[in-house]
């Protein structure tokens, strides 16, 4: 992967850039940023760039033998490690267990994140984790000589998921072997140990910019200027998100919502059960896209509602009619409330609840500050 790949984040590149071009490149880094801002992104062309044979001024040439091996992921002194899940029972597996995958997984789409990937290995109800084995297998490998690169790369994908076993690789994260460069790219600073993040560098990767994003998605597939910008809205900086939305969203949040707030408000009880039903019955994402739409409606409702601004111009048609309906029926704080709910929701879903019972408490909870 080049620079020009990634999504947006110019102030990150031109900072990496330039350490490769004035020779000063720190033997760690810690790629820290939300989920869908392009870590992964930005630690493969980072890779790629440091060991391309014949760099540009700002980013790799492309063609050379080092940039074609390290865009299919193949470079021997370019690494990874992960999170996986055990093969066979009672036997701890490690990245090399599932390379193959990884690959694939990556080259089709960089912006997924840690739940697709381990769908994409069928994890099932098993916890990925980056264990002691791979810990002392990445030890190995950078003990090693350089093959045929100018520095060996170690990326490590998701290092909350190596927990206080991440205290093996302490050593050699402060005293690496010659020309080898760490990079860690995760999502939740809270989740890594404070030994390991005090022997790297902060790289803060802040959330994608709205016109990057409606750029991206217009070099993907052609879509009118105002559903590019609805889903960059919708998105939030994440470009992981802005894929789901666009390979789920069709109108069916705009019927849920309208069809949801017209049996709450009148309290049509075999109505909603009906509606909880049909909910309930779409996948996990979905659901989690719904609700997401739902506060993306109530956060134009309270900015139309009590900024005094003509909703920013940020939304509009159906869009702008829910949020100016909502506004009318409910206020700041019943808002606030009910936007609350919704996050306790998305959690839960991310934690396999059940959606009838999940959704039902939330239509309750909806009928009750409507009618209130």
């Amino acid at each position: 992967m080049q620079f020009k790949d990634v999504v947006g984040q110019h102030i990150t590149q031109e900072k990496l850039i330039n350490e490769r071009n004035s020779g000063r490149i720190p033997h760690a880094q810690l790629f820290i940023g939300p989920k869908g801002s392009g870590g992964m992104s930005l630690a493969l062309a980072y890779a790629q760039f440091v060991n391309c044979e014949n760099p540009l001024e700002g980013d790799s040439c492309g063609t050379c033998s080092s940039c074609i091996k390290a865009s299919k992921m193949i470079h021997p002194d370019i690494h990874f490690a992960f999170p996986v899940i055990s093969k066979k029972s009672g036997k701890a597996s490690i990245s090399n267990d599932f390379i193959s995958e990884f690959r694939s997984f990556i080259l089709e789409e960089p912006y997924q994140d840690i739940y697709q990937w381990l769908q994409y290995i069928h994890a099932d109800n098993k916890q990925g984790n980056i264990t002691v084995d791979e810990c002392r297998e990445i030890i190995r490998k950078l003990a090693l000589k350089t093959y045929e690169g100018k520095h060996k790369v170690m990326i490590i994908w998701m290092p909350e998921y190596l927990g206080h076993i991440g205290n093996v690789l302490l050593k050699i994260i402060e005293e690496p072997t010659d020309d080898t460069i760490f990079i860690l790219v995760a999502e939740n600073l809270e989740l890594i140990l404070n030994t390991i993040i005090s022997r790297t560098q902060l790289v803060k990767i802040p959330p994608i910019l709205d016109e990057d994003i409606i750029g991206a998605i217009n070099k993907r597939q052609k879509l009118d200027s105002e559903t590019a910008r609805r889903i960059a809205l919708l998105s939030d900086g994440s470009f992981t998100e802005t894929l789901n939305i666009i390979q789920q969203e069709s109108n069916i949040n705009k019927t849920f919502l309208k069809e949801w707030l017209n049996f709450c408000y009148r309290n049509q009880r075999d109505a909603i059960v009906d509606w909880v039903d049909q909910v309930a019955g779409e996948g996990r994402e979905k659901q989690k896209n719904f609700i997401k739409y739902i506060q993306f409606i109530l956060r134009e409702s309270m900015i139309s509602s009590y900024a005094n601004v003509e909703n920013l111009k940020r939304v509009a048609g159906t869009e702008k009619n829910l949020s100016e309906t909502l506004g009318k029926f409910l206020s700041f704080g019943k808002i606030e409330v009910f936007y609350e709910k919704l996050t306790d929701a998305f959690y839960h879903i991310e934690r396999n609840a059940n959606p009838k019972i999940l959704f039902m408490n939330l239509s309750l909870e909806l009928v009750k500050l409507l009618r209130k």
